[in-house]
């Protein structure tokens, strides 16, 4: 039996011009906009916000020509064992997906990139603090919805039996 929890996480999109340290477009705060904000994932989780309000965060990896990662919104997780970490998105915005380790944001080390088209996957390990950060290098907002599996190992059954 695969046990399987399912995060899904929802951002609406809006066009905007991005400015560094400012919000990108007129509207209501994000809450988890910045990686001190994060929201926790713990399942299930749904998150429908609307990230056309994000400020810019930090370049990663995988963010080809750009300087920053527009629209950037935060997760935080911590898997209580190794396994799988899952995500896609049916955007249309070029969404780049950042996973970081660390004890807290001051601390974070990047641990994969991927400038998604239709997906990746990630080994975990029990007990880490993992952050990811969710953003587009373009200028238009990513949207929804992400989806963001965790499958862990397969539980093994012992069976009792006996030779005659």
């Amino acid at each position: 039996m695969k046990r399987a929890l399912v995060f899904l996480i929802g951002v609406a999109c809006t066009l905007a011009v991005p400015a560094q340290g400012s919000a990108q477009s007129e509207g209501t705060v994000v809450p988890n906009d910045t990686c001190e904000t994060a929201f926790e994932l713990a399942p299930p989780f749904s998150d429908p916000s609307d990230a056309a309000n994000a400020t810019p965060d930090m370049d990663v990896s995988c963010n080809q020509s750009a300087t920053q990662t527009n629209f950037g919104v935060w997760y935080h997780y911590s898997p209580i064992e190794d396994g799988i970490l899952d995500i896609s998105d049916s955007s249309p915005a070029d969404v780049v997906f950042a996973l970081f380790e660390g004890a807290d944001c001051a601390s974070l080390s990047e641990v994969e990139c991927f400038d998604l088209e239709n997906g990746t996957n990630w080994s975990v390990t029990g007990g880490t603090e993992y952050w990811i950060l969710i953003g587009t290098w373009g200028s238009t907002a990513p949207t929804g919805p992400f989806n963001i599996n965790f499958s862990g190992p397969v539980p093994v059954e012992l069976l009792a039996f006996s030779v005659e």
